[in-house]
């Protein structure tokens, strides 16, 4: 408890049924995106294909770390770097193979 107040300081926290419905929406969300990146690079028959399907959940993993290292109550310029450098390395990916 702090001190004076009476309160407990507790940490957020999403309900469970919001994580499921996320997730739910999230797992179509992303095979669509990478069905639509891959059609829209025309690397369907390309030794690139599966790299392009794969950008897109990897920048999305890498956003993800990254809030999640941001909400973190320890900071670590290791973790911010990392966790950007894994949204990046997708998007100049993609700007790379639509060029």
């Amino acid at each position: 408890m702090i001190r004076g107040f009476g309160v407990r300081m507790t940490t957020p926290r999403l309900p469970e049924w919001l994580v499921r419905v996320i997730v739910v929406l999230a797992i179509p969300a992303v095979a669509c995106f990478g069905y639509y990146a891959l059609e829209d690079a025309g690397e369907a028959q390309s030794a690139w294909g599966p790299a392009v399907i794969l950008a897109y959940p990897m920048a999305l993993i890498g956003f993800i770390g990254l809030a999640m290292a941001l909400l973190s109550p320890s900071s670590s310029r290791l973790k911010y770097g990392l966790w950007t450098l894994c949204i990046l390395v997708p998007a100049l990916f993609f700007l790379w193979v639509r060029a």
